[in-house]
């Protein structure tokens, strides 16, 4: 192989590695969507688990798409150290509310991160 040859091979891999990478740093890769839905999905765990110790309950014990939307609708405390506390997340699209089920599961009244 020649040396034109060889910089035309070189040059090609770091196209085709620039489309990969943009690909990840936009979300349109698979694994990027997955590592955001498993983000949004840990965030709300916590969201759960502290509007809880402020005294509400957003956790649907049959549903988890129904826990989403109350976690999406969020709710201020009303009483105690926390009155006046905001516990909710912004919405998230409905594509991957669906997709966001699969990241999740409820049990024992808790919100919890699917493995």
């Amino acid at each position: 192989m020649g040396s034109v040859e060889a910089t035309l091979l070189v040059i090609a891999g770091f196209i085709a590695c620039a489309w990969g990478l943009n690909d990840v740093k936009n979300g349109s890769g698979e694994v990027a969507t997955d590592v955001r839905l498993r983000q949004v999905a840990a965030e709300m765990v916590k969201v759960s688990e502290a509007a809880k110790i402020g005294g509400i309950d957003l956790v649907d014990d049959h549903s988890v798409q129904a826990t989403i939307s109350n976690i999406e609708k969020g709710a201020t405390a009303t009483y105690g150290v926390f009155a006046g506390s905001y516990y909710g997340v912004a919405k998230v699209d409905p594509v991957m509310r669906t997709k966001l089920g699969d990241f999740l599961y409820v049990n024992g009244g808790k919100l919890h991160l699917a493995k």
